[in-house]
């Protein structure tokens, strides 16, 4: 006979094996989860960088004087009010545009006057010494040539004519540099654009090159410098070399520009137009610059903006809500929906983003538009062999029947030569139209669960981030 502690280890381990096989058995089915899905969507893109910069005027000047006197006359605040200048209201020209020309500033012209007189005195008395010594110069050669006179008095006059011609161009540049003197005592604007405030009062002394009047800034087209740093610049390289951007110092480089009052748009459209021939060893970055058109002058010097650089030829990728992708210790990773309405663990790479929606660069892409084979151009597949294939274009996919018509349709050199890409794009476009990432719901699921998505199968645009389902 059994000892009594044996009797009762043997029932405890049944009622327990019991016990479980009864909780097992009487375990409820789970359901499948509810979640919502959406095909990717494919669209052409264009690859970026996003940079910040600053705006400068393309040309900027601190109008100074000229020449040193008092300041007699200030144009900024005209006496006319209404007639050359009828927009002005509050008696100034401080702060508004101004046109190449305008004058601006009257410098005391009294002594510039008389010395304009001086000198052009000079220039006359000269002219009349030429004339007189022109003359005794002509009636010397003469009598020389008759052995009238000497060598030494031939010489002495020839000499005083030569020395007059030299003092009237003397007397030509002093009336020439007085004249010039006059013209600077008008100070005019350089070239058309905004003039800031006055800095001196009339009745002040001006002194030449040194005191600056005002300064004035052009507004179109409009200048931004920023900086690219060495893992940019060296990625920009790398993209010229592939050929997918023409190269910076060839002005052909678009750039985007938004301010910081348009959210995430980049609505104002430029080039590059310079990089400088060096970093700089301080920072590790690349000045750059780019060139804005600014006809509605709503750019102005200084301000702070935000660049996006259009990077390589424009491309087909495939995109994906942001909402779809999981992060997984600093990776990102979708659910997909298999054939059996499984859910997938999907690793994937992931891109910039465009419109709302992230690049995916490793999920089975589109090869065909919503016109099939067209886009098989891509392929290098010429248009005259595409026309041909209109008529299954928008046929479904299977292999045999699809080899059978494309034998029908195209000639032997180009079924050689094409076939095995026109079926890999059908192939791959079959693929791509079954292929559903979950973007709702995701909190549910994990690899090999049962997903119920009723049939909610839409367009991934529609998912973009702040848009509601309708």
């Amino acid at each position: 006979m059994q000892p009594w502690f044996r009797r009762l280890g043997f029932g405890f381990i049944c009622v327990l094996i019991i016990g479980c096989n009864r909780g097992q058995s009487q375990a409820p089915v789970g359901k499948a989860a509810a979640v919502r899905v959406a095909h990717p969507v494919v669209q052409e893109i264009t690859d970026y960088e996003d940079i910040t910069g600053r705006t400068e005027a393309k040309h900027a000047v601190d109008l100074k004087a000229r020449v040193t006197g008092y300041l007699e006359k200030d144009y900024l605040h005209p006496e006319d009010e209404t007639g050359k200048y009828p927009r002005l209201k509050l008696g100034t020209r401080e702060g508004t545009l101004v046109q190449e020309g305008d004058p601006l500033f009257l410098i005391d012209q009294r002594q510039f006057k008389a010395e304009l007189a001086k000198a052009e005195a000079t220039v006359f008395q000269s002219e009349s010494r030429v004339k007189r010594l022109a003359k005794d110069y002509a009636r010397a050669t003469k009598l020389f040539e008759q052995k009238s006179i000497s060598q030494a008095e031939y010489d002495m006059i020839s000499g005083d004519y030569l020395e007059s011609q030299a003092a009237l161009k003397l007397a030509e540049a002093s009336r020439d540099l007085a004249r010039l003197n006059m013209v600077y005592t008008k100070v005019t604007a350089p070239f058309s654009g905004l003039v800031s405030r006055r800095f001196v009062d009339p009745g002040n002394l001006v002194k030449a090159d040194d005191t600056t009047l005002t300064t004035i800034v052009s507004f179109n087209p409009m200048y931004v410098y920023f900086d690219v740093d060495e893992r940019t610049l060296l990625q920009i390289l790398a993209w010229k070399r592939d050929g997918k951007i023409p190269a910076l110092r060839d002005k052909g480089v678009a750039v985007d520009m938004g301010l910081a009052d348009e959210g995430e748009d980049f609505p104002h459209e430029g080039t590059i137009d310079f990089m400088d021939n060096k970093l700089d060893p301080g920072t590790g970055t690349l000045r750059l610059r780019g060139v804005f058109a600014n006809p509605s002058q709503i750019l102005v010097p200084g301000l702070f903006v935000r660049l996006r650089i259009r990077i390589g030829n424009p491309h087909k990728a495939v995109l994906v809500a942001e909402r779809a992708l999981v992060p997984d210790q600093g990776q990102k990773f979708l659910y997909v929906v298999n054939d059996k309405n499984e859910v997938e663990y999907k690793s994937v790479k992931i891109g910039s983003v465009h419109d709302g929606l992230r690049v995916v660069e490793d999920l089975v892409p589109y090869q065909l538009t919503k016109t099939a084979l067209k886009s098989l151009r891509a392929a290098k597949v010429p248009d005259a062999v595409l026309e041909k294939l209109d008529p299954i274009k928008n046929k479904a996919f299977t292999e045999q029947p699809f080899r059978k018509k494309l034998g029908k349709l195209l000639d032997k050199a180009e079924l050689k030569k094409y076939q095995e890409q026109v079926l890999a794009g059908a192939q791959d476009f079959e693929e791509a139209k079954k292929l559903k990432v979950l973007v709702s719901g995701l909190q549910r699921v994990r690899e090999g669960t049962k997903v119920d998505y009723g049939g909610q199968v839409e367009d991934m645009l529609k998912q973009t981030p702040g848009q509601k389902k309708k």
